[in-house]
């Protein structure tokens, strides 16, 4: 890996530490109503108690559409940060394990000795895909500030987990994509993103055929490259779809849509829309984001 993702110094205690040497400001001899509060995850209320800032790189949601408070990944976790997981932890991932994964190719631009899935020939098997080069070994590697890609639940509920927090459920990501405004279709609003400004990275042009970029990219853009909604969260609709907690491993949700949903095929930037999928799998077009420690 390239230089960027060399994790930074840091020891245990600073790293693993309870939440409460992480909270400036907070006594650690506060009164048991305070830890009580903590170990309950009131993570809104204890932050107003002691006037703590909103994490780094984290939107608060508030309480709402039945549930509670709680704090989300302003945008999508980059390659960079999912790099430096794998370093601290040495996990393999399915991609990696399997040895393969799905990447998209318009008609006529896939490897002549790749299998396509029947029904889908724009799906295309190939070998040494992960998230390291998401379309294959022969291509470029991930870009830092891109979504990590070629991820699947398994991995994304890990990474979750060991940086203290979690996959938002379902009615969590919908209630924070919506960004307040209950009458949205879209997590910027009404309006069709294919009229007027681009308002997320979606599908230019008719799927499955080349895309046209008139919103500045073909595949992945970096994290943040569209207006927030109107919680400061960044891609709820398009560039990658996004891992949620629920289902079976058989079938875990994901939501958002993609760069390659498009006016003619996949509407996975309404809000309300949800595609499934095996646990184990993994494509060059979704990713995840995570809530909080609590």
């Amino acid at each position: 890996m390239s230089a960027v993702f060399k994790p930074p110094a840091r020891n245990d205690n600073s790293a693993r530490g309870s939440v409460l040497s992480r909270l400036p400001g907070l006594d650690k001899r506060a009164p048991p109503s305070v830890h009580l509060v903590l170990r309950r995850g009131a993570v809104g209320a204890l932050l107003a108690l002691c006037g703590c800032a909103t994490p780094e790189g984290m939107a608060r949601v508030p309480a709402g559409s039945g549930v509670e408070a709680f704090l989300l990944d302003r945008h999508e976790v980059t390659t960079e940060r999912f790099a430096r997981f794998i370093e601290r932890t040495g996990r393999i991932t399915d991609a990696e394990r399997l040895g393969w994964s799905l990447v998209f190719h318009a008609p006529g631009t896939a490897p002549g000795d790749a299998p396509a899935v029947p029904g889908a020939p724009w799906w295309v098997r190939r070998d040494g895909a992960d998230w390291r080069t998401p379309r294959g070994p022969d291509r470029s590697e991930a870009a830092p500030a891109a979504p990590a890609v070629q991820v699947s639940w398994n991995d994304a509920a890990a990474f979750c987990a060991e940086s203290g927090g979690r996959l938002p459920t379902a009615v969590e990501w919908e209630h924070a994509a919506r960004g307040g405004t209950s009458a949205a279709i879209y997590p910027w609003g009404r309006r069709s993103p294919f009229a007027g400004s681009p308002p997320a990275n979606l599908f230019d042009g008719r799927f499955p055929f080349p895309a046209e970029a008139r919103d500045g990219f073909v595949g992945l853009a970096p994290v943040g490259s569209f207006p927030p909604n109107g919680y400061g969260l960044f891609d709820m609709a398009g560039n990658a779809w996004e891992w949620v907690d629920g289902g079976s491993p058989e079938s875990r949700p994901i939501r958002g849509g993609s760069f390659l949903c498009a006016e003619n095929s996949c509407q996975g930037y309404r809000l309300a829309w949800e595609n499934r999928a095996p646990a184990d799998s993994a494509w060059d077009h979704t990713g995840f984001r995570c809530v909080g420690d609590s």
